[in-house]
Order: C-alpha cells, then structure tokens, then sequence
C-alpha cells in the first residue's frame, strides 16, 4: 500500500505496475512513480479536470454546475504505472462502476481524464 494526499484527502493506495507474468518492472517505472508523487501541485491541480470531465458526462444526474464534493462521485482506488511511464490515478466512478475513471500524467502534465480504458 502507499500512502498518499490526493485532492485534500489522504488514502492508502495499491500500486499497480503494468508487466505481464515474470516480467521486471523497468526502473522507468520507478522514477515514473517518483516523478509523480514528488508533483503534489499537479496531482491536487487535477481535480478541477476530473469535477469537469464528471459534469460533462453526468450533469444531469449531479443535478448542479458545480461539484463541491468530488468523493461524493469519484474515489481513487489505485495508482497504474504504465511500460510507457505513463502513470494514472484509477477512480471508482458513481455513473460508471464498470469503466471507472482515469486520470493519467506523464511527464509532469496531466495528459487526460476519461474511462479506464484509456489507460489500460
């Protein structure tokens, strides 16, 4: 588990690294997930990207144009850290508990925000 502050709140994240059976993880991937955790600005940032992707896709359903409280939709359940160094914060999602969201870095940049399948 890791421990980690992600949009005011702490959680104890598993960190999944992306290697098929027997497969190394690269040290990319380490300094990929370093990189990444060192960025607390990008990560709390990320929030208003992930409250507008949820508007965008489920207005309706929350019912307003602001979200005041984005566990109420969104939880992080996991860290992915990609071959590709990519690395996402995987999210169980209220109006879609099959695809979920991800919200993916890289580099120092949020890259985008969109179903788990982007990622995976």
């Amino acid at each position: 588990m890791f421990k980690t502050r992600i949009w005011g709140r702490d959680f104890n994240l598993k960190v999944v690294y992306d290697c098929y059976i027997g497969e190394e993880i690269i040290e990319e991937q380490k300094e990929a997930l370093k990189e990444f955790v060192a960025n607390r600005n990008l990560i709390e940032s990320s929030k208003d990207t992930v409250e507008q992707y949820c508007l965008k896709k489920n207005k309706r359903e929350i019912g307003s144009d602001k979200i005041t409280n984005i566990f109420k939709y969104v939880i992080p359940e996991s860290i992915f850290v990609k071959r590709d160094c990519r690395v996402a914060i995987m999210c169980r999602y209220k109006f879609d508990a099959e695809h979920g969201i991800a919200v993916v870095y890289k580099q120092g940049k949020l890259k985008e925000v969109g179903s788990q399948d982007i990622i995976l």
